[in-house]
C-alpha cells in the first residue's frame, strides 16, 4: 500500500540520517583537541599546532571498529573514515592514526590524526567523512605550536607520562626520576 511505501521511505530516510557524521560540541562530549594534553581547540592556548597530533570526538564517525596503524607512511584514510581541514581556503588532509568507534552507548567516537604542516594557521573548519557522507564542517584554530604533554591518567590531568631512557621504565610518584637520570616524555 502507499502508507507502507511511505513508512518505509522514512524508515530507510532516518537511518541514513542516522549515518551522517557529527562531530560532538564540548559541552556534548566531543570536538577537537590536542592529542596529548586533551586542551580543547577552541581555548586559550588550546589551538591544533601545524604538524601536531590531534583528536576529535563524535558520533557516526566509522562502522564499528577500533583500527589503529602501526605501518608508515600513515595513511590519508583508514576503513573510508578521513578528515580535511580548511583554512583561509587551503584544504589540507589529516594524516590518520586511529579510529575508535561504537564503545559504547555514551561514549564518543573518537579519531586521531597528525595535523599536515602545510596547514595555514588561523581559524578554519574540519570535516569528517565516514561511510560516503560528510560531517557539518566544525571550528578549528590552527596555531605554529601548542605543546601538550601526554598523563598517566590519558585524560590530560595528573602527573606526565615520563620514562627513564635508559631502563624505558616509567616514572612514578615512588619511583621518580633521580639527578643524572636521562627521562623522555611523551610529548
Amino acid at each position: 500500500s502507499v502508507y507502507l511505501k511511505c513508512l518505509l521511505l522514512v524508515t530507510i530516510s532516518a537511518v541514513a540520517a542516522l549515518a551522517q557524521p557529527v562531530i560532538l560540541a564540548e559541552k556534548d562530549g566531543g570536538g577537537v583537541f590536542n592529542g596529548a594534553s586533551l586542551l580543547y581547540s577552541d581555548l586559550p592556548g588550546g589551538g591544533i599546532a601545524q604538524g601536531a597530533l590531534f583528536a576529535v570526538k563524535g558520533r557516526n564517525l566509522g562502522s564499528c571498529q577500533t583500527t589503529v596503524m602501526s605501518t608508515f607512511p600513515l595513511p590519508l584514510q583508514i576503513n573510508g573514515v578521513s578528515m580535511d581541514i580548511t583554512v583561509s581556503g587551503v584544504t589540507t588532509h589529516a594524516i590518520m592514526y586511529y579510529v575508535v568507534t561504537c564503545i559504547g552507548a555514551n561514549i564518543p567516537d573518537q579519531l586521531e590524526a597528525i595535523l599536515p604542516s602545510s596547514t595555514p594557521i588561523g581559524t578554519g573548519t574540519i570535516t569528517v567523512t565516514a561511510g560516503g557522507q560528510t560531517s557539518a564542517p566544525f571550528p578549528i584554530n590552527v596555531v605554529k605550536s601548542a605543546p601538550g604533554i601526554f598523563t598517566r591518567s590519558a585524560n590530560g590531568a595528573g602527573p606526565a607520562w615520563v620514562y627513564n631512557a635508559v631502563t624505558y621504565g616509567h616514572t612514578t610518584p615512588t619511583s621518580p626520576a633521580r639527578p643524572g637520570d636521562i627521562s623522555g616524555a611523551m610529548v
